[in-house]
């Protein structure tokens, strides 16, 4: 769909905007196809996705993905696999919270994390 283009698009801006609706949309799965196969399919190149835009050289890119990011794991932590969840914490634990380059990266791991700590299935990490 339109979404992955947009996710991997040049101007930062598009993904800026992709990334509130990627958390809207998840898990993006074409109606049509029932089949496990292709909704875990759809969930790894949803973690891949959102793994890059954590790491997108564009500190408001990194806020909307960390924010993001958030929203689906609270939403759907037992959906996720617990490696994929590893994944991603470890980029807004360890690196967003300790970005040197942009303090609004840093605010939005703390609320992120504030986010996780509130929901009971969290709990567990």
């Amino acid at each position: 769909p339109v979404l992955w283009r947009a996710l991997s698009a040049a101007n930062p801006l598009v993904r800026l905007n992709a990334a509130p609706v990627l958390a809207d949309t998840f898990p993006l799965r074409d109606p049509v196809d029932e089949g496990e196969a292709e909704t875990e399919a759809t969930v790894r190149k949803t973690v891949q996705v959102l793994v890059g835009l954590l790491r997108d050289p564009e500190p408001r890119v990194r806020v909307a993905a960390s924010n993001a990011t958030g929203r689906i794991l609270v939403a759907f932590w037992d959906v996720l696999q617990t490696a994929d969840i590893r994944r991603l914490l470890n980029e807004i634990i360890t690196k967003h919270s300790s970005d040197a380059s942009s303090a609004a990266v840093r605010a939005e791991a703390v609320a992120t994390v504030g986010l996780l700590i509130e929901a009971e299935h969290s709990r567990a990490v």
